[in-house]
């Protein structure tokens, strides 16, 4: 009975990796940047407000999934040079992520990437 089992394990086909999502079309990746050049503005805003006094330079990197809907499942925020103020300012930037509209999508995922730079003297 072992042997049998063990038989129809191998002769089994191999499973098939799942398929990459669809990069979302030309129309709805146009939408999302629009959507994230947006809040540009406020991202600032949180970083300014959050950074301890002199100079500054800050790179802020959102990484977001998004369902055919339109609505954000995912977000990862990253900040670079990590500091002690950071996780202010990463609670503020992912308040104004979660408020956005964004558009409703051609897969069941899309993934989004956006980089702000802001310098301060």
């Amino acid at each position: 009975m072992p042997l049998l089992i063990l038989l129809a394990l191998l002769a089994a086909p191999p499973k098939k990796k799942p398929k990459a999502p669809a990069p979302p079309t030309p129309a709805v990746a146009a939408e999302i940047k629009r959507t994230l050049d947006s809040v540009e503005a406020k991202v600032g805003a949180c970083v300014l407000d959050n950074a301890p006094p002199g100079p500054i330079s800050l790179k802020v990197k959102a990484n977001l999934t998004l369902n055919s809907a339109g609505q954000l499942l995912g977000r990862d925020l990253t900040l670079s040079p990590d500091g002690p103020a950071n996780e202010k300012t990463k609670a503020c930037i992912a308040a104004i992520l979660d408020t956005l509209t964004w558009p409703k999508a051609n897969g069941p995922l899309v993934k989004a990437e956006r980089e702000w730079s802001f310098e301060a003297k």
